[in-house]
């Protein structure tokens, strides 16, 4: 056995380990703001605006339990979302995101733990906003399978380039407090379809971290769907226009 159809037979194993075969579309309820939630401004004539609210997601089981793959940075008024890669890459890098629609995005490829390696992608909540993609093109996963769990299985859709010399991408998908991405395993293939829940502190599912088996049209890889907690997308519509 060569040592690729190894590694990916160890992988499989790891994954397959203790996931949870929950079907369905996504919901989320995040976490609640406390009544006292503390306001963004000190002086009485200026416009008072409310703290963000909390909204964090780990991976439930599998060879990635507790890694955290969804937050928000309230500083920088941004969703972080976390992808994990299957085989080391070698180096850090870090580059804006180049589209006009994602204005303010960029994405880092960096190390989490000894030798654990994520695509990080920081997207400013403003992109958020409702109606803000209605003359973007709704897509599919470049093999042309429906997103899986998001309830239309099509979101509008941006291919961003990491690394310019391999022509490799990586895709995301936005639209309203939708969210999905898939990273290419371009020398790695799954195999099989796995479906692992994403949970915030309460245990409510708030995403899924799924694998794509390699198909005839396209490389297999690794995917994330996630939905904002209404309070969130109440939070961005309200605070950012």
């Amino acid at each position: 056995m060569n040592i690729k159809k190894w590694t990916q037979l160890i992988v499989i194993a790891l994954l397959g380990t203790q996931l949870s075969a929950c079907k369905g579309n996504l919901t989320s309820t995040g976490s609640k703001a406390p009544d006292d939630t503390p306001l963004n401004c000190e002086s009485s004539d200026c416009v008072q605006t409310p703290a963000i609210p909390e909204f964090t997601g780990k991976i439930e089981s599998g060879s990635y339990s507790g890694l955290q793959v969804i937050r928000v940075d309230a500083a920088a008024k941004e969703l972080v979302i976390t992808i994990p890669t299957p085989l080391p890459i070698g180096k850090p890098m870090k580059k804006d995101i180049n589209s006009n629609d994602i204005e303010g995005g960029f994405w880092e490829l960096k190390m989490y733990e000894s030798n654990k390696w994520a695509f990080e992608l920081h997207l400013p909540l403003k992109n958020f906003i409702k109606g803000k993609f209605t003359n973007i093109p709704a897509a599919l996963l470049p093999n042309g399978w429906p997103l899986p769990k998001v309830a239309t299985g099509e979101l509008p859709g941006f291919a961003v380039k990491w690394d310019d010399e391999d022509n490799k991408e990586l895709f995301l998908y936005l639209g309203g407090g939708n969210f999905a991405i898939f990273v290419p395993t371009y020398n790695f293939d799954p195999t099989f379809m796995i479906e692992v829940p994403i949970k915030n502190k309460v245990k409510d599912t708030v995403g899924w971290f799924i694998t794509i088996p390699e198909t005839e049209e396209y490389y297999g890889g690794f995917y994330m769907a996630g939905i904002m907690p209404e309070n969130l997308a109440t939070w961005v519509d309200d605070n950012l226009q």
